[in-house]
């Protein structure tokens, strides 16, 4: 399941596709007939396994129960109570607690986030579209955005990979993003609208509403210095929810 980096990720792979399919300035949707044969996500040579995810859950403090499988909708995920985090967590503990413990919902599979010493951010994956639909009801988006995601999700291939490289930087549940390069299978997003002043804004608005969605998460900081991932914050002490 996703902790506190895992409510980050999603919300930046998330809007990201949505916004590289739908928004008609982007002159994106065109270039989706190419998408063909791309079934595989990028390979960032993060190799990580059990003793990562445990370290990730001891580093955290957050607890993970499992729900009953038949749980549905919003069922299907609870929270409870609040720890403190202050620690910093590696490339690998963060792609094993991204590929463990899963919400049935979480929308990426076979996940990998590489944390560069300059403070750049790799991650690539399976967009998991044919859970967008259950995952967006959960989140409590807007019926303007179930709607952009139902209206083009029928151009996406099922379950393309995905590749986003850029910074992210949080103060007190604030996003600042700079994204330097983003693909859904084999097509890129233009470095004009990934410089775009106005779709950064409407992507950091839209990371922080999935942030505040979680009940007592709130992060005093967050950073990528130094080839790890910093947190200073809090986080539900209980996470429940039903496997995948």
């Amino acid at each position: 399941m996703f902790s506190f980096i895992k409510g980050l990720f999603k919300a930046i792979i998330v809007l990201l596709v949505v916004v590289l399919l739908v928004l008609g300035y982007m002159g994106f949707v065109p270039g989706l007939s190419s998408l063909f044969g791309a079934d595989k996500p990028r390979d960032l040579g993060v190799v990580y396994g059990a003793e990562d995810f445990g370290s990730w859950v001891e580093k955290s403090g957050v607890k993970f129960e499992t729900l009953p499988a038949d749980a549905t909708g919003k069922d299907s995920l609870k929270f409870s109570g609040v720890v403190a985090i202050d620690d910093s967590f590696t490339s690998e503990e963060i792609s094993a607690n991204l590929n463990q413990s899963k919400w049935k919902y979480y929308p990426v599979s076979r996940t990998q986030v590489k944390i560069h010493e300059d403070g750049t951010v790799e991650a690539a994956g399976i967009l998991r579209t044919d859970r967008l639909a259950s995952y967006a009801a959960v989140q409590g988006l807007s019926g303007e955005e179930q709607e952009v995601l139902d209206k083009y999700l029928k151009y996406v291939p099922n379950n393309p990979p995905f590749y986003i490289r850029g910074g992210v930087v949080v103060r007190d549940n604030k996003v600042e993003l700079n994204i330097s390069e983003a693909r859904l299978g084999r097509v890129a997003a233009p470095q004009r609208i990934l410089g775009d002043a106005e779709m950064i804004a409407a992507v950091e608005s839209f990371i922080e509403d999935r942030l505040n969605f979680v009940p007592n998460l709130h992060l005093n900081s967050l950073n990528f210095e130094g080839g790890k991932m910093n947190v200073d914050g809090t986080y539900p002490a209980v996470q429940s929810h039903a496997k995948d």
